[in-house]
């Protein structure tokens, strides 16, 4: 993982205090940047800097020129993630139900929240 050469890793820090941070990966053979992963410690929350975060990420991808940008959020994400994502551009592009394992009880299956798989809009 950590010797993936298209995986960058982005930090947001006040001072030596980290802040917040994400992930993303460039999938050269299809010419696309996922969003892996983004976040931002509670203490920092409702300051807009998921919104920073977003913004960083578009541009740090863009300097790649892909075909698309694309990230999963599902609402076990902060409950203004899809927002920001639809601010910057992008649109749901695809639905899904998933289902995991639960691990606390031995009842079954367990129903996730639907994840949204969302890719920015052609601004051409």
């Amino acid at each position: 993982y950590v010797t993936n050469k298209n995986l960058e890793t982005h930090v947001l820090k006040k001072g030596e205090d980290l802040v917040g941070y994400y992930e993303q990966e460039y999938h050269p053979a299809s010419n696309e940047v996922e969003l892996i992963n983004l976040g931002v410690l509670k203490e920092f929350r409702g300051l807009k800097l998921g919104s920073t975060l977003v913004n960083h990420a578009i541009a740090s991808a863009s300097r790649k020129n892909p075909g698309r940008m694309w990230v999963h959020t599902c609402s076990l994400d902060h409950r203004h993630a899809l927002k920001n994502y639809q601010s910057k551009g992008f649109e749901i592009f695809k639905k899904e139900e998933n289902f995991w394992k639960d691990t606390n009880t031995l009842k079954g299956q367990k129903a996730m929240p639907r994840p949204v798989m969302i890719t920015p809009t052609d601004r051409s």
